[in-house]
């Protein structure tokens, strides 16, 4: 432990001789998307939020987190230097767009219907028959649909009005993650059975972005803190606490 400690303060002092002397000032920032990221008690809690902390204190750094709509988070971290997003899809359409570090862990993505729907669905070409699919505002499944040419999406800025809008027949569908949606269905304050996963839509990992304008260094440190976090068993520990 100690021999790791030395390594990530010379890899620090590398970075700072690199960087003019003084770190980078990062902007930090993610969404309300339990059990990832949330606010609780005015607290940013969340596996996504303590594997953060736990990197910058292994870093020695305390840049603060900013809670944001993800479709604001997503916009600021594409247009500036310096930021960290979290958490991050890596999808191919995306990795040109950011530096990933990670993985955190792996989820995947469904299209959901009310518990009492008939609706099948073997294809995507069978969810282009919907009057309406509500969606999150650049999430990765939006993103996705819209690559495919989906023309019948319902985009909203909160995912908890992703739910609110298919139980009260605005939508037809909406599409979640296993690992996210029944916290944000309690959140809603709708029973997380009142709507059910009835279409795999793909199966991705997630990661802390940071702006490709961010000097790479920055991406090589912040990666080097995860991979010891991850040997040490400390990933580990943070994912049995938040996501079983």
């Amino acid at each position: 432990m100690k021999r790791t400690g030395l390594l990530i303060a010379l890899a620090l002092l590398l970075l700072l001789s690199a960087c003019g002397k003084k770190m980078p000032e990062l902007s930090l920032v993610t969404e309300a998307y339990p059990p990832l990221t949330f606010e609780q008690d005015g607290k940013l809690s969340g596996y996504g939020v303590d594997v953060v902390e736990a990197i910058q204190k292994k870093l020695g750094t305390n840049f603060q987190t900013r809670l944001m709509s993800w479709d604001e988070a997503y916009r600021k971290a594409l247009s500036e230097a310096n930021v960290v997003i979290f958490t991050l899809e890596k999808t191919p359409e995306r990795e040109e767009l950011f530096h990933f570090v990670g993985p955190l862990g792996a989820n995947t993505a469904s299209v959901y219907v009310p518990k009492s729907s008939t609706l099948n669905f073997e294809s995507l070409e069978d969810l282009r028959k919907l009057s309406s699919i509500a969606t999150t505002g650049n999430w990765f499944t939006e993103i996705y649909l819209k690559e495919q040419g989906f023309e019948n999406l319902l985009s909203m800025a909160d995912p908890k009005d992703n739910i609110r809008a298919v139980i009260s027949g605005e939508a037809d569908a909406s599409v979640f993650t296993d690992i996210t949606y029944p916290l944000l269905a309690t959140d809603a304050g709708i029973a997380a059975d009142e709507l059910s996963p009835v279409y795999t839509l793909m199966t991705t990992e997630f990661y802390i972005g940071i702006s490709k304008a961010t000097d790479a260094k920055v991406v090589e440190l912040w990666q080097k803190a995860f991979d010891d976090l991850a040997q040490d068993g400390r990933i580990d520990e943070l994912k049995d606490k938040w996501l079983k």
